[in-house]
């Protein structure tokens, strides 16, 4: 009785977690027999449409300077402002 148990519930917790994967596929997306043309399209950033910024509050003081320099490499990557908040 108790393996028919273990069977069952090792069924329904494998069959949970695959259907909470399954993504349908819509028409802007690649299909598996083809490819879409508005694939190779530009898709509009929302970067792009407003000013983004990240505050990081850091409670270490010690390193603060680290994070500062972080802060700066990251934002002249992305553009995106980095506020280092020091606790």
């Amino acid at each position: 009785m108790k393996k028919i148990l273990v069977i069952l519930l090792a069924v329904i917790i494998v069959t949970s977690l695959t259907s909470c994967v399954f993504v349908p596929l819509d028409s802007n997306q690649q299909t598996l027999n083809g490819s879409n043309d508005s694939a190779n399209q530009p898709v509009p950033s929302a970067v792009s449409e407003k000013a983004m910024e990240i505050y990081f509050l850091n409670f270490k003081p010690e390193i603060a300077e680290v994070y500062q320099r972080i802060a700066t490499d990251y934002e002249s990557e992305t553009g995106v402002k980095v506020n280092v908040v020091t606790a």
